[in-house]
């Protein structure tokens, strides 16, 4: 049975802290009544692990989904918060989410992306 490894431990560091962080955030959100994100990231984690010790080929396209949907998290989150600033809009549940945290969460998304996407042709290897 053919397996995929990681070349770098890094990258599959990083890529279980995004997941980690997403899942933390899903739980959040099916606390609260809304299931969709949690869904979301499972059925992305499952599919993950199903492709590391399957070794199958669609791993890489997926990898390179997951650190665009990464990338795009987080920029339409700074658009959010960009048109939330120039409406002037001031309800304080909504001025809550946009905290140092916010950004702090928004860049680690954007970068850990980033290089997710810049290191995954490089990073599998089948055996």
């Amino acid at each position: 049975m053919e397996r995929a490894y990681f070349r770098n431990r890094t990258y599959a560091d990083v890529l279980l802290l995004t997941f980690t962080a997403f899942i933390i955030r899903s739980v959040v959100f099916a606390l609260i009544g809304s299931f969709a994100p949690l869904l979301l990231t499972l059925t992305f984690g499952g599919l993950i692990f199903l492709g590391v010790f399957t070794g199958r080929k669609w791993l890489q396209p997926l990898l390179k989904l997951w650190a665009i949907i990464l990338i795009l998290f987080g920029s339409m989150r700074y658009v959010i918060w960009t048109l939330v600033y120039f409406t002037g809009i001031d309800e304080v549940h909504i001025l809550e989410q946009f905290t140092f945290m916010f950004n702090v969460f928004n860049v680690l998304s954007i970068g850990a992306g980033l290089y997710l996407l810049r290191k995954t042709n490089r990073i599998l290897v089948y055996i």
